[in-house]
């Protein structure tokens, strides 16, 4: 555990009120916003689902027992939380909303906007076939940066099976964004 995962009598916070509860705000909410939104790909949906894990770790402070990281528990809710809301959107049968893909392009010429939003949608999609699982396992360590061990331990699986996970996401993204890697990469 790290020294700012060390909050001071965090498990006294029960109010949004509460310091404590500010404090968890402050460190929490920019990563979990960014996992919710990697695994929804949807700014507004991403936005209220992460007010929602946010009021539901300020409520469970009193059960923050310090076995795990502050950035892991909150982490677990914000996957937990998120998973559910898939589960529900697709039962809906809804589409899977995708919102416009971020211009990231180095070069501001027209072609290289459009093929930087064509490429970021093509992700968007294929991040969005991939089931709850692998979407998590692709944004806990791409994405994140975790390492395979952290995002097991998050996850509440073996090394093992998120190193699993992992592969099986790459290749799937591997095989959908085939003609968008070099030559080399194409397997």
């Amino acid at each position: 555990m790290t020294s700012t995962d060390e909050p001071p009598a965090l498990e006294q916070a029960n109010s949004a009120h509460d310091p404590c509860a500010d404090e968890l705000v402050r460190r929490c909410l920019p990563r979990v916003r960014r996992i919710v939104f990697s695994m929804v790909l949807h700014h507004q949906e991403a936005d209220d689902l992460t007010q929602e894990i946010m009021l539901k770790a300020i409520r469970s402070l009193g059960g923050f027992k310090g076995q795990a990281s502050l950035a892991t528990w909150t982490t677990r809710i914000a996957l937990n939380t998120t998973y559910t809301f898939l589960q529900r959107r697709q039962r809906r049968s809804v589409e899977p909303l995708l919102s416009d893909p971020a211009d990231r392009s180095t070069i501001r010429s027209p072609v290289n906007v459009i093929i930087g939003k064509e490429l970021d949608y093509e992700i968007q999609k294929s991040l969005n076939q991939l089931t709850p699982k692998l979407r998590a396992a692709m944004v806990l360590t791409a994405i994140d940066g975790l390492t395979p061990n952290e995002a097991a331990e998050i996850e509440q699986c073996s090394a093992s099976a998120m190193h699993s996970r992992i592969h099986e996401a790459r290749k799937h993204l591997r095989n959908d964004l085939k003609e968008y890697l070099p030559s080399g990469d194409k397997k």
